[in-house]
């Protein structure tokens, strides 16, 4: 079935070698990873007949697709970098002194 390379076992039975991408006794079951659908080095894992994929540090969404705009540290002068829904992705929350958009002048 699909491809695979089927032999018996001297048991009465059989064993199959399954193509990439399929599984189980006679290879029926479809492997939803074959597809690679995680993208940005995310590591598919097969679950409840689908799959989900785990994200690297910086990366998230249901196939690792949305970059963390913080990740690159884009916040100068000690600034706090927030996640946000803005133009940007993010948001620089700046200490006392400092204001702009990457807390880049000084108010002094």
């Amino acid at each position: 079935m699909n491809g695979a390379m089927c032999v018996a076992n001297g048991f009465g039975g059989f064993t199959c070698q399954c193509s990439p991408g399929f599984s189980g006794p006679r290879c029926e079951d479809r492997d939803p990873c074959a597809s690679v659908p995680c993208m940005n080095q995310g590591t598919c894992m097969r679950e409840n007949g689908g799959f989900r994929c785990v994200c690297p540090p910086g990366y998230s969404g249901n196939l690792c697709e949305i970059q963390d705009a913080c990740q690159s540290n884009p916040c100068m002068n000690g600034g706090t970098c927030q996640p946000s829904n803005g133009n940007l992705g993010f948001q620089c929350i700046c200490p006392t002194g400092f204001s702009g958009l990457y807390c880049e002048t000084s108010t002094h």
